[in-house]
Order: C-alpha cells, then structure tokens, then sequence
C-alpha cells in the first residue's frame, strides 16, 4: 500500500465493518471521528484523527481527510466508508483486500489525468463488461488524487457532485468494475451520518442541491422527487492519458 487510508465513521465505534476487513491483512487505516466521540474510538481503535467539529457531515469529513492528507505530502488518499463487509477481486479466486487496493493503485496512477478512481459495488459489478469504466460516479471506496481543485460540499449528494467536479475540470473518473465492495443498503446500519445526511428531507434536499448545482444533469424522479441522472456520464468524452504518452480508449 502505497496511500493512507481514511476510514469515516460515526456512532459505530463498535460496530463499524472495515476496520476488520483491513485488519486481518494488517493494512494501516485512519478512524476520523468527531470529538464527542473521541474517546470511544480511541478505546477501539490505535490510530484515530479528530475532526475539528460534530455534527457537521460526511461532506466535511471528507474535505478534512483530504486536507490533512494534502499536509503530510501524499499524492493521494483512500477513503473507505465505515460498513464496507468486503473488498473482492472477481478476476481471481484469492479474496485479497491488500491486493485489490495495491492493485487499484498501481493501475490509477499510470495516468496523469484520473481525478479520482473507485471500486464498484458488487451489486452493479456483475453487469459491466469491461473490467474498467471511465467518467461514471465514484463512491464508498475511493483513491482521491490531492492536487484536484474540487471539494466535496453540503446540501447535496456528495459523491456524485465531486465526481462531476472532477470530470468538468477535464479530468476523467475511474471506477473498477473487476474490484468490488460489499455494504448493507443506504440507511439501514444504526449510525453513520444518517441522522444528518438523510433525517427529516434530507435524501430530498441533498437531490435538489444536485440539481440546482447541475441544471439539465439531472432529473427529477415523478414519484420521489430524487436526482436521477439524465444520460450526463456520456457528456465527458476525455480519456485517461497514461505517463509514458500512450493514450488510451
């Protein structure tokens, strides 16, 4: 493993899947936590960061991981949410998290314009053909590249605005349809950010936040009001460069 690893979490200082996941291949990992539950992390876990303040959401947690592994000189970072139950390779039988993460390491940082790169969920994994897609949205397990001038903001469905920062700055996204994770559904896992991300109208507010930062991107479910993309992957044409000039399509 070349780049830290950020783990989020909050209200799981017990519960939480990933830390395990990576224990049992000894792969260093970050907690960071908020300060009032400091102390409850710090019992569980050797290695914990506290955020600066509670209550602010998973977007500042990101920023913040971000930051701080911009100030310690890293090219890039992982950050893997806290309920992930497994990281896969579905190309070969041995079930490695140290070799997928080094894996999805070494095949990103080929290229001098990826932005960001993630694993897919093994849910939508077994429908695509190519073992790597390009300029799709990234999330719960990803390499964020530090010199990208995009952050993650309030209000909106985090990880779909980041990405399509990245992919409006001429960068491309990567996501690795051959590296997979595993999760429980969204809001189903006492804890986390649901109660700030998602409580009240949240799932609704954070879907109209996409579409006002992205008019004619998104569209509007006629039952639930939620974001749904309009076609807007297909929008970005770049492809990834690679170091050594060749470029690929």
């Amino acid at each position: 493993m070349k780049f830290r690893v950020f783990i989020p979490s909050r209200g799981r200082a017990t519960t939480c899947t990933t830390p395990h996941v990576l224990a049992k291949e000894k792969i260093p990992f970050v907690m960071v936590v908020e300060p009032r539950e400091a102390k409850a992390y710090k019992d569980t876990f050797e290695k914990v960061v506290v955020l600066p303040e509670d209550d602010r959401g998973l977007w500042f947690a990101r920023n913040f991981m971000k930051t701080y592994s911009r100030w310690h000189g890293d090219a890039y970072h992982w950050q893997i949410d806290d309920n992930v139950k497994c990281l896969n390779d579905r190309s070969a039988k041995d079930k490695n998290p140290r070799k997928v993460l080094e894996q999805a390491e070494g095949f990103t940082t080929r290229y001098t314009n990826v932005g960001i790169a993630g694993l897919r969920h093994s849910m939508f994994a077994f429908t695509a053909k190519a073992p790597v897609s390009i300029n799709q949205q990234c999330c719960s397990v990803v390499l964020v590249r530090n010199d990208v001038k995009a952050w993650w903001r309030p209000d909106v469905q985090e990880d779909t605005d980041y990405s399509m920062q990245v992919l409006t700055l001429g960068l491309c996204t990567m996501v690795f349809n051959v590296f997979t994770f595993d999760k429980p559904p969204q809001a189903t896992m006492k804890g986390g950010c649901t109660e700030i991300e998602y409580g009240n109208d949240g799932k609704l507010r954070r879907s109209k936040g996409l579409m006002r930062l992205w008019p004619g991107c998104f569209e509007s479910n006629k039952t639930t009001g939620a974001a749904k993309p309009s076609r807007v992957w297909r929008k970005f044409p770049q492809i990834p460069i690679r170091k050594d000039g060749v470029i690929e399509s």
